[in-house]
């Protein structure tokens, strides 16, 4: 709900970006997971994975802080504690 009445709405500022995040998955499976999870949220797209580097760009629809570590914590760290009991 929220993504569509921001877009309505004239006077609702959208701030859209993508952003770096970290993950300490390594996992095939678990950085699927994750990169799933993430899209299935409203108002965020996975768009890459680097596997080798541990990071994920993700597309932001309501970009609230564009530093990694606090993106990380924000986007990433719900689904990475519970995908690392699974995956890793």
């Amino acid at each position: 709900m929220y993504v569509a009445f921001s877009f309505i709405h004239p006077d609702m500022p959208i701030y859209t970006g993508i952003v770096k995040v970290e993950t300490s998955l390594k996992s095939d499976t678990g950085l699927t997971f994750l990169a799933n999870s993430i899209t299935l949220t409203p108002g965020t797209l996975s768009v890459d994975i680097d596997k080798d580097a541990g990071v994920l760009y993700i597309h932001w629809i309501d970009v609230k802080d564009k530093d990694i570590k606090g993106a990380t914590e924000i986007i990433v760290k719900r689904f990475e504690k519970i995908l690392t009991e699974i995956f890793e």
